[in-house]
């Protein structure tokens, strides 16, 4: 039920209704509908609750499978009518071109496997500048890789296979150092949820991992190889309680993202709550209070990391004994 749960609320953003292969929607009081409409209004909790009020007669779990799995394909079809140039004032330009891309990247195969080679081409050359812009470095590995076999062995450019040859090596040793980071920090992160490992234990493999990704961090400024790479440092410092490095790393990777050339808004997030974290353990107040409203301004009110923002700050103003502010905050959360 979960899969279905998560599709209706994506869905139900963008006011997207699952219709039936017929191309109409459900029927009022089908039992497609009615299975739909309770999930969405958390009437029906469990599968056992749903197949009770649907099929109340023994021997029906086959019966309400088939509904289950009909109402998952309904709603996995209406993803697929999902347009995000009908929503792109809800997603920030690197969300949207992040879409927009594979848009395109899609419709770049379905031309070439009907032989429009010539208008695949273009569209493909087009792509490769966006999806560089945007960092999406993948994506740059792919449509390098299919240029090569386009300029190779369809069109006979000499001179673009050979750029497009030292782009596409470029691109693979990139993806090949994101794919290192990315791992790193993934394990690392696994390893502190769940590893009983002492302190002492965990800050020495922390600084294994920062050695292994130190030069990729300072070689490539990609989105990933940045975000990730500096988490893995920033977790060098606070391991050992030394917040005065960890505040320059977080302001160092701020500066990164606050240069990229597209809305950096979950970097930004993530490590100016970071920031606001060092300033808390340095009784840093006036300095917390600037980070604190910039966290605000960047964060969506009502969404999980606008109150841990609120929160943090709170706990900023009451170690600093500015008990006024951390009323006022705790107003502000009220109302």
């Amino acid at each position: 039920m979960q899969i279905i749960r998560e599709l209706i609320y994506f869905l139900s953003q963008y006011d997207i209704q699952p219709l039936n292969p017929n191309g109409q929607p459900f029927e009022d009081g089908s039992k497609a509908a009615t299975l739909y409409k309770g999930i969405m209004t958390n009437k029906f909790q469990t599968d056992e609750e749903a197949e009770q009020a649907m099929y109340p007669e023994p021997d029906s779990n086959n019966k309400y499978r088939q509904l289950k799995f009909f109402l998952r394909d309904r709603l996995l079809d209406a993803v697929g009518r999902f347009n995000v140039n009908n929503y792109k004032k809800k997603f920030t330009d690197y969300q949207f071109a992040y879409y927009d891309c594979h848009r395109q990247w899609f419709t770049i195969k379905v031309l070439t496997g009907h032989n429009a080679n010539t208008a695949a081409i273009s569209l493909a050359v087009k792509l490769l500048r966006q999806a560089i812009k945007f960092e999406f470095t993948l994506l740059c590995v792919d449509i390098t890789s299919y240029l090569l076999v386009q300029y190779g062995l369809r069109e006979g450019h000499d001179k673009k296979y050979e750029e497009t040859l030292s782009q596409f090596a470029y691109f693979q040793d990139l993806y090949l150092a994101e794919i290192t980071v990315s791992k790193l920090y993934t394990m690392l992160m696994s390893q502190y949820t769940t590893s009983r490992a002492s302190k002492a234990g965990q800050a020495t493999m922390v600084k294994m991992y920062f050695n292994q990704i130190r030069d990729a961090l300072e070689k490539y400024d990609t989105y990933i190889i940045q975000m990730h790479g500096h988490m893995i440092e920033l977790m060098t410092y606070t391991a050992e309680y030394d917040y005065e490095k960890a505040l320059e790393c977080c302001e160092k990777a701020i500066k990164v993202f606050r240069a990229k050339p597209y809305n950096s808004t979950t970097p930004l997030q993530v490590y100016y709550y970071q920031k606001l974290v060092c300033h808390i353990q340095l009784r840093q107040f006036e300095a917390g209070r600037e980070t604190a409203e910039i966290c605000f301004d960047i964060t969506k009110e009502g969404t999980f990391n606008w109150f841990k923002s609120h929160e943090l700050f709170f706990y900023l103003s009451m170690h600093t004994g500015q008990y006024e502010q951390a009323f006022e905050i705790t107003n502000r959360i009220i109302q």
